[in-house]
């Protein structure tokens, strides 16, 4: 269900599956070798996330269970159980104090849970209306995003000392559908509509009418799931603003800027892959700010993985790369982007190593299993 390298490591690579299994794995020098099999949910992991010294994983599961393992070892050192005994679909740490971690169940709740008593902490929790599918947090913690299966996306404000969770900017994603695979991009803030972007073709006729410079039509994509959150501080000279990558089931991938310090984002791209079922995952390219031109990648429900420039007003897929037989359900570049990995909807995990060559593509890779 999800592939993550470590934190600031080039080779240690983890997974986790619906077979209630995490897999930890060794991928330099080659070949790749397992290192650890962590076994004990008893329903399929939703989702995982490495500590900042990389010594721990955090893992959330359909048992209704948060689990805390020794990476060295591979041994639980701690299970936290929802307190709504519910199925857990997302967590992550809290970036500054990793003894605090944060998750989302299928009853709309995010929970910040003190891993040293395993127990909920007093104010924090959040509610969203639907099932939360994914969490992120700005670098410094004071701020937590979730998205749900309804197209809710809802800030936080974070009190590190405390773990107090405060709601700060909530919205909603709405498609507006003018014909085919064209679509107008909106989000609401406290009942307020906002179009941020639109592709109008000219043979599509759709009747919109205009009040105070608001268009409005026929909204088609309520309860369409926010898959994946992911922050970036900032993505390139030319996009020096905080940044909220977002994967939506309505065949989009939308990057939003953070424009105050209660959460609230405002639409900068919409870049257009195949997801409507699954649980698809992306991510900012590393080490792309520093090079000309900034990246996003994501998997795809058309067994692809795909990079796209953010700097481009046209043609902005700069590499598509294919290899899996599955919907690509999640991708993770290591520190230094020399290897990604994907995960599809199979099972399968393919290493990308990065040519050498100076004269091929910067985006090109090659396919290493």
């Amino acid at each position: 269900t999800s592939v993550k390298f470590a934190n600031d490591d080039k080779s240690r690579v983890a997974c986790c599956s619906l077979d209630g299994t995490l897999s930890v794995c060794q991928v330099l020098p080659s070949p790749a070798t397992v290192i650890c099999i962590l076994k004990g949910h008893s329903d399929g992991v939703t989702d995982f996330c490495w500590s900042l010294s990389n010594d721990l994983l955090l893992s959330s599961s359909m048992d209704g269970t948060i689990r805390l393992w020794v990476v060295s070892s591979g041994k639980c050192a701690r299970i936290m159980e929802d307190p709504n005994k519910a199925p857990v679909l997302c967590c992550t740490f809290q970036p500054i104090n990793n003894n605090l971690v944060i998750s989302g169940n299928s009853r709309g709740h995010a929970q910040v849970i003190n891993v040293s008593t395993g127990k909920r902490v007093r104010g924090g929790v959040g509610k969203m209306p639907g099932s939360i599918l994914s969490l992120a947090c700005n670098d410094t913690g004071s701020l937590l995003w979730g998205g749900d299966d309804r197209s809710n996306l809802q800030s936080f404000i974070f009190d590190v000392t405390s773990g107090k969770l405060t709601k700060g900017k909530e919205g909603w994603l709405e498609i507006i559908c003018i014909g085919n695979d064209n679509f107008i991009v909106c989000i609401k803030f406290f009942m307020q509509v906002k179009v941020w972007s639109k592709f109008v073709p000219e043979q599509t006729k759709l009747c919109l009418s205009n009040d105070k410079n608001i268009m409005y039509g026929v909204v088609v994509s309520e309860g369409h799931p926010i898959t994946c959150l992911s922050f970036r501080a900032w993505i390139s000279r030319e996009a020096s603003d905080p940044s909220l990558l977002v994967n939506c089931a309505y065949n989009s991938l939308c990057l939003y800027r953070i424009v105050n310090n209660d959460g609230e984002v405002r639409l900068r791209k919409t870049f257009s892959i195949k997801h409507r079922n699954e649980n698809i995952r992306s991510s900012f390219c590393p080490l792309m700010s520093f090079r000309e031109g900034a990246c996003v990648v994501t998997g795809s429900e058309d067994m692809s993985v795909y990079f796209f420039d953010i700097e481009r007003t046209t043609k902005p897929c700069v590499n598509k790369l294919q290899g899996h037989s599955a919907p690509v359900l999640s991708v993770s570049f290591n520190y230094d982007e020399s290897l990604l990995a994907s995960s599809d909807s199979d099972g399968l995990v393919i290493i990308w190593k990065r040519q050498q060559n100076a004269e091929e593509s910067r985006q090109s890779l090659d396919q290493d299993i």
